[in-house]
């Protein structure tokens, strides 16, 4: 089977929104929009770092409403893809109508890989408001390779368009990456996506080696010594914080 090109989706409105707590501002998104849009990026995702409605939910207050980053986007982008990221108990119906009325063109929808059973509705939901659904399996690493396959396939019956693996701590090596991704190929039709935290570079003293999965090609990195970390942990990597000795034991259950 001839090798697919990867598509990049840039999240750094989003997801880099842990690091300022939340306080990109509109007028922040409409810029940084612009400039990835600007780089050739097809796929750009905005909006708070927990996603429609989270401001509300009390999941840590924005610097603007849903509404303002919407038009923000709407009012700026001409020709990527822009959506938001959706968790089931704090986005809501309502939240998707409001996101596809502001002409939202996809949405990532995520829930821990045992309960992707809570995606269900909001997929069918978001397909039938004509959006582009990916389905995020959060903390992927929490269950084998097999049994993710198997979840996998219950959000490809919803009707998703891309299934993705996701490592929520960041500490999966390119093995266990290639392990899953390679069992999801062998089971699914539908694309497969892989929304990772490469929190092992927040050592600062230690390297390991990073690999593309896609080429085999290698970067020199970080190497995992027995020393502590000496850097600030920001935003996803607070909730993470794992010194070297721990790694392998907390990857796991993380």
């Amino acid at each position: 089977m001839a090798a697919m090109t990867p598509r990049i989706l840039d999240c750094t409105i989003r997801d880099g929104s842990y690091v300022v707590d939340f306080q990109f501002t509109a007028e922040d998104t409409a810029v940084i929009a612009a400039g990835l849009e600007n780089a050739g990026v097809e796929w750009i995702e905005i909006g708070h770092g927990l996603g429609l409605n989270a401001s509300a939910a009390g999941k840590g207050a924005a610097a603007a409403s849903d509404e303002a980053y919407l038009r923000a986007a709407q009012e700026t982008l001409r020709h990527a893809m822009w959506g938001m990221f959706f968790i089931p108990g704090i986005g809501r119906r309502e939240d998707l109508d409001l996101a596809a009325s502001h002409g939202m063109r996809f949405v990532r929808i995520g829930a821990n890989a045992p309960d992707i059973a809570q995606t269900e509705p909001f997929v069918r939901q978001a397909l039938a408001l004509g959006l582009h659904v990916s389905v995020n399996l959060m903390k992927s690493y929490a269950v084998p390779p097999e049994r993710l396959v198997e979840l996998s396939k219950m959000a490809e019956g919803y009707g998703a368009h891309v299934v993705s693996l996701v490592d929520s701590a960041g500490t999966m090596l390119p093995d266990d990456v290639r392990g899953y991704v390679s069992r999801m190929k062998d089971g699914l039709r539908v694309d497969i996506g892989f929304h990772g935290h490469d929190n092992l570079t927040q050592y600062d003293r230690d390297r390991v080696f990073l690999k593309c999965i896609s080429c085999g090609h290698e970067s020199p990195g970080w190497e995992l010594t027995e020393a502590p970390p000496t850097v600030r942990m920001l935003g996803d990597a607070q909730r993470h914080v794992l010194t070297p000795p721990q790694l392998v034991q907390a990857r796991r259950v993380a």
